[in-house]
């Protein structure tokens, strides 16, 4: 869920895929219906309704013999997204309204997916103060059950709204609660990964002491992972920080207020707010002789190529890697080139399993 929340699609549907297989390992009807429920929503997102109906019909299933109700109620919500996608709008409020119900009559606190999905109802059909009261309220819920991160999305909402009907003072100011709200779960996110490696490099300690060379460097890959997730996340955010705030003043008079104001922020936004250190020094830690492997093979390698040689060495795709530096793809393309020019590479030589191999 949290790679689905940062754009990261393919990624999402892989780990659910995975939590499935776990589930039939563990015999868990309520593990596979939260699994079949992640797939079928990362379906939804790439338009593929037909496979993510089948999904979420396995996943109520499943909800029900294993008798969660909360699982049952997101499902529910599920398929009202999957109707409004479709643009069956009552059906779409049919099953948020149920979802909320269901909840309610469990004594829980209100689904937030189902009130994003009953509020976007109400902007479809033009009800357009029912929407902010139901997007605000599950906003509200969401900060006070900890849950920034779905809360943002009912102030995102909450923009396109005041964007698409004209209202571009309320607009935002929606949008920037929405980028406060984000960046603070971008470094909450981080946290709780730094704190789950943790807790799983002493688990690995105490089950695997005598392959403990082998566990740390596992783990430290995947922290450098998560790391570089998180700077993706944080470059992306400021990138459409920037793109939201322009696409706002463009619709504004230059002589407004507001409009001189978002111009102000978006002068003053960095480019990039990453701990370049902080990096080199993680993947260091990670792979302590690729650097100097790297160095001796290619003597005339520039600092900025030894870092997009670092960047290529964990998988990461050219325009991944334009993100974290603020460049064109086209410019992060013609440093490979450069690099493949040094390390004398053939047109068949893969620059990714050459780094690898280092």
């Amino acid at each position: 869920a949290t790679y689905a929340n940062f754009g990261l699609v393919q990624e999402s549907l892989d780990t659910y895929r995975d939590v499935l297989k776990l589930a039939d390992q563990l015999d868990s009807n309520r593990l596979r219906a939260i699994a079949n429920n992640g797939i079928a929503m990362r379906q939804i997102s790439r338009s593929e309704f037909v496979d993510a109906r089948t999904h979420l019909t396995i996943a109520l299933e499943q909800a029900v013999l294993a008798g969660s109700v909360k699982t049952e109620a997101e499902i529910l919500s599920s398929f009202g997204s999957l109707s409004l996608k479709t643009g069956e709008l009552d059906q779409a409020r049919w099953y948020a309204e149920k979802a909320l119900k269901v909840y309610e009559d469990a004594g829980f606190l209100n689904n937030l997916f189902a009130m994003l999905v009953l509020g976007r109802v109400c902007i479809a059909k033009g009800e357009f103060e029912r929407a902010e009261e139901i997007l605000k309220q599950a906003f509200d819920h969401g900060i006070l059950t900890g849950g920034r991160l779905p809360a943002s999305h009912m102030l995102e909402t909450l923009f396109e709204m005041h964007v698409a009907n004209g209202n571009f003072e309320k607009a935002y100011a929606y949008q920037k609660q929405y980028y406060e709200i984000r960046a603070q779960s971008v470094d909450e996110i981080a946290s709780v990964r730094v704190k789950t490696s943790e807790l799983m490099r002493e688990h690995e300690k105490l089950l695997f002491l005598s392959d403990m060379e082998k566990i740390k460097t596992e783990q430290l890959e995947r922290d450098l992972s998560s790391s570089t997730l998180h700077l993706l996340a944080q470059t992306e955010l400021l990138s459409d920080l920037r793109a939201d705030l322009l696409q706002i003043a463009r619709k504004i008079s230059p002589q407004d207020s507001v409009a001189r104001e978002i111009r102000e922020r978006v002068k003053n936004l960095p480019c990039q707010s990453i701990d370049w250190g902080k990096f080199d020094t993680q993947f260091k830690a990670a792979h302590p002789d690729f650097v100097k492997k790297l160095i001796e093979a290619v003597p005339d390698i520039s600092p900025m190529e030894v870092r997009v040689c670092s960047l290529i060495r964990m998988n990461l795709k050219s325009e991944e890697i334009a993100r974290l530096f603020c460049v064109t793809e086209r410019a992060v393309e013609f440093h490979r080139l450069n690099i493949r020019k040094k390390m004398w590479l053939k047109k068949t030589d893969n620059l990714s399993l050459v780094l690898a191999k280092m």
